[in-house]
């Protein structure tokens, strides 16, 4: 979000850098949510009681002018840099950005901010910032610069005391112009000034319940440069992939992946609620299911009753998503090219209208499941734990132990022991039963799921081929699964239509059984080809 002086911000919330989070604890100045807050909702907001109740005396309110600066071809915007003039009343300040991250975790790096000397910017402090580039820096000059956009805003403060913990709540409400055109947003900004960090997510999980507020994707100056540029430079990693560091320990490396995947279950939710098409669900159910696989894989060294509950939660939501999913694979990967193979359209046709029709609905439920408030709850769950580092139980005695060893080491034993029970469990089938096969898959699952979690360690070509096999084997292990799951939907399918529904199920049994056949006879090859593999660990 957009920030007030130094001496200004003893007042209000801190002045903020997105950034990437550090291994300890966070301290006061690190840690501020952004939540978007519906237009609609801002009376709401306002005479909320949590708020109102809460604070220790009447808000206090000012007005910003921020005027951006950078060269033509956007250079500093592009590398993740962002400087500004600051009026307010009769003080200006020079403001210094890095916005490279997104701001819905909590965990940020001060802003540098210092009084502007002259009518000129001081392009030398930029080489100051976290992840900028000097050589960048030294190429730029005063008079390349040119005023991109340009942000007005009316901010309000509340000091307010939840539990033990002292807060600052500003309500943004402001506009951002630019020759490409303006936006209005609505934002409000949490920071700690004192007692436990915790209670900063104890609050906003408070406010949720009454006030429909979100964590924001994009705070006003990034949202700024999408606009002047029309394109988003500064993407979430949706693929929820962490670039680790050799020297990480096992807490900073479990935080890091934590932190991506549950950066990615937001990506993924906020694209479900616009669109509940296909790929919406699936990618959404692919970035709960990493994240719950994380909650899973490192479960030795992660409390238990905050594992299990979160755990069983994404499950909850998964679920909610998963009837949809299940019609798109029947639509897609079975209906579809059944249709095109056999020419039966006439005696299919009830089949599809009819399944078309439960996806619709069940696409429905899923996005409601993605916008109800039990999804923020979750939200500030993640992100107290994994963007702020506050973990939510002390760990044990053993725990503790090993969360303080080498990540590289935790991550080989790792690798090693799911390899060894993929192997174990894949070499003693013989003819194997369906729910051997599912418990395969399950295995290979996790195994890839470890692998991706950590490959960013190892070597990259090896740790690739390594996964591109297991993926084979998982490919054909999913089309044995959704054989058996599109044969489970068929009852539901045909029920209205007895007759025709007889002949459509009859189809689409025997072409589920030629998958099946055709799947079984390929996995020997596979799985010999997997097992052959190098494991990229050694």
């Amino acid at each position: 979000m957009s920030s007030e002086s130094a001496a200004e911000q003893r007042d209000g919330p801190p002045a903020v850098l997105a950034g990437p989070a550090a291994a300890a604890p966070p301290t006061m100045a690190e840690l501020q949510l952004l939540l978007d807050l519906p237009g609609d909702a801002l009376a709401a907001f306002k005479q909320a009681e949590l708020l109102t109740g809460s604070a220790q005396r009447r808000p206090t309110t000012r007005k910003l002018r921020q005027v951006f600066w950078d060269a033509a071809d956007h250079r500093l915007g592009r590398a993740g840099l962002a400087i500004a003039m600051q009026t307010a009343g009769q003080r200006r300040t020079q403001l210094l950005r890095n916005i490279k991250e997104a701001p819905t975790g909590g965990r940020i790096l001060r802003q540098q901010d210092s009084p502007l000397v002259g009518d000129a910017l001081d392009l030398t402090r930029l080489a100051l910032l976290p992840g900028s580039d000097p050589g960048l820096v030294t190429r730029l000059a005063a008079e390349m610069l040119v005023p991109v956009f340009a942000i007005d805003l009316t901010r309000t403060i509340w000091p307010v005391v939840w539990n033990e913990t002292s807060l600052n709540v500003a309500l943004d409400l402001g506009v951002i112009d630019s020759a490409a055109g303006r936006v209005e947003f609505c934002q409000v900004a949490l920071a700690p000034t004192a007692g436990p960090p915790q209670g900063l997510y104890d609050f906003v999980q408070r406010l949720q319940r009454v006030v429909p507020v979100r964590l924001a994707t994009h705070d006003p100056v990034q949202q700024g440069y999408r606009l002047v540029a029309g394109a988003d430079w500064w993407p979430v990693n949706r693929a929820g992939i962490a670039a680790l560091e050799p020297g990480m320990t096992v807490r900073q490396g479990i935080l890091a992946i934590g932190r991506a995947a549950s950066a990615a279950v937001r990506a993924e939710i906020h694209a479900l609620e616009a669109s509940a098409d296909p790929e919406r669900i699936h990618e959404a159910r692919v970035a709960i299911r990493r994240l719950r696989s994380a909650l899973s894989v490192f479960r030795d060294v992660l409390p238990v009753f905050s594992r299990q509950a979160l755990a069983r939660d994404l499950g909850a939501l998964a679920g909610k998503l998963g009837h949809a999913r299940e019609l798109d694979v029947f639509l897609a990967e079975t209906l579809e090219p059944l249709t095109r193979a056999s020419g039966e359209e006439s005696c299919l046709r009830g089949l599809r209208l009819t399944a078309s029709v439960l996806r619709a609905n069940a696409a429905e439920t899923a996005r409601q499941a993605v916008t109800a408030p039990d999804f923020m709850a979750i939200s500030c769950r993640l992100a107290a734990w994994f963007d702020a580092g506050i973990w939510p139980e002390q760990a044990g005695t053993e725990a503790a132990t090993l969360l303080e060893q080498p990540f590289a080491t935790y991550a080989r034993a790792l690798l090693r022991k799911h390899h060894r029970k993929l192997l174990a469990e894949g070499g003693a089938l013989q003819d194997p039963k369906p729910a051997e096969l599912h418990a395969l898959r399950i295995q290979a699952k996790r195994l890839r799921y470890t692998a991706e979690f950590v490959r960013s360690l190892f070597a990259t070509r090896p740790a690739k081929r390594y996964v591109a096999a297991l993926k084979s084997i998982q490919d054909i292990l999913g089309t044995l699964n959704d054989a058996v799951v599109a044969r489970a939907l068929l009852p539901q399918l045909t029920k209205g239509d007895p007759i025709g529904g007889a002949r459509a199920a009859g189809l689409v049994s025997g072409w589920t059984a030629a998958e099946v056949t055709s799947a079984r006879q390929r996995f020997a090859e596979t799985w010999e080809h997997f097992t052959d593999t190098k494991r990229f660990w050694k």
